[in-house]
């Protein structure tokens, strides 16, 4: 790749964006005067096809694999780094369902995907499975005992979707009317602005035009000149600043959003559990869908809470390295190898301690 003219671009994340992660995802000491809870959600896909990459066999046999993926059941869930998996025990579920039959056990969601099966994964889909994990989560750790939730995610299309009302330059077109969206209601130096019109009773979206006017910025002139302020538009407060569906559901319930720098799945602990999970369903492969809806649910009783604990040390050790200025390599490597042998001995206080 070098003798073909590409250079590295990145080798680890921006010190910036490092900045914004959270490091400290060891469970809180109860004497802390703020107990916080960081909550890892990520999705994954299973397919009825993938097994074993080795397999036993006589010498000379063939084994004919399928070259499809198969038929495959999708999986969105949370994990957090006090109890593993996002869920709520026994006792929690029986006392949560007098005062809400809606409340769920699991925060998990399984969709078996497909035009002539229950769909694909969507904002509106996500958003449903996020308020029923943030009701798991209210009840599990409840705010008037001091508990703050934080919610980290990785940085997806999905995740990222603003709202259909979201206000956004690029969902307006120059006239009022047409196939463009009503965006909300806002407000510009202290007034309010409504985003359309009504015509014959019904809402009618105002367009670029008339949104400029109302904040002041002349459209006089031909197309070319007046449109040079539509970046300006852009970079006003409410249309700059405004948040994706999942931040405005979670600071509506007083939570923290968090969104881990991109093209890092390292930082992500739920993305080892998957791995777990998956090496169970390679093992006990039969190529049908019948068999994968069995071992998906088999293949959460494989992950035991201690295991989740491993991993969201492990993501601590990777932060801990970032913060430190290396890059993903034999440095790093070697920085890992001390953390793990700074936490494992009983008779040394740890590094970051």
């Amino acid at each position: 790749m070098v003798k073909l003219g590409y250079v590295s671009l990145t080798n680890g994340p921006t010190p910036d964006a490092i900045k914004a992660i959270p490091v400290d995802i060891e469970s809180p000491t109860e004497d802390r005067r703020s107990k916080t809870v960081f909550i890892f959600h990520d999705e994954t896909t299973f397919h009825s096809n993938d097994d074993q990459i080795l397999k036993w066999g006589l010498k000379g046999e063939k084994i004919m694999k399928s070259k499809s993926k198969g038929a495959g059941i999708m999986l969105s869930d949370f994990i957090d780094n006090h109890n593993g998996f996002l869920a709520l025990t026994d006792e929690e579920y029986d006392q949560a369902k007098q005062s809400n039959p809606d409340v769920k056990k699991y925060a998990r969601d399984f969709l078996e995907y497909g035009e002539n099966k229950e769909g694909y994964w969507n904002l509106k889909r996500f958003v449903a499975h996020m308020h029923r994990a943030i009701k798991i989560a209210e009840i599990k750790y409840p705010k008037d005992q001091g508990w703050r939730l934080c919610w980290i995610f990785d940085n997806s299309s999905c995740h990222n979707a603003m709202a259909d009302d979201a206000l956004h330059v690029n969902r307006m077109t120059v006239f009022p009317g047409g196939k463009q969206r009503i965006l909300r209601d806002t407000s510009y130096n202290g007034k309010e602005q409504r985003m359309y019109t009504v015509v014959n009773g019904q809402k009618v979206a105002k367009g670029l035009k008339r949104v400029l006017e109302e904040r002041g910025i002349s459209t006089d002139g031909r197309n070319k000149e007046w449109m040079q302020s539509v970046p300006v538009l852009s970079q006003h407060i409410d249309f700059k600043f405004e948040k994706c569906e999942i931040e405005k559901t979670l600071i509506h319930k007083g939570h923290i959003p968090t969104f881990l720098p991109k093209f890092h799945p390292e930082l992500n602990p739920i993305e080892r559990v998957w791995a777990q999970m998956k090496r169970y369903t390679r093992a006990h492969c039969n190529y049908s869908i019948q068999s994968l809806r069995v071992n998906i649910p088999n293949s959460y009783e494989s992950i035991t809470n201690e295991n989740i604990q491993n991993h969201c040390r492990k993501v601590r050790h990777y932060m801990f390295g970032y913060l430190e200025g290396l890059v993903p390599g034999k440095e790093l490597d070697e920085k890992l190898k001390k953390y793990k042998t700074a936490v494992k001995s009983h008779r040394r206080i740890g590094i970051h301690e």
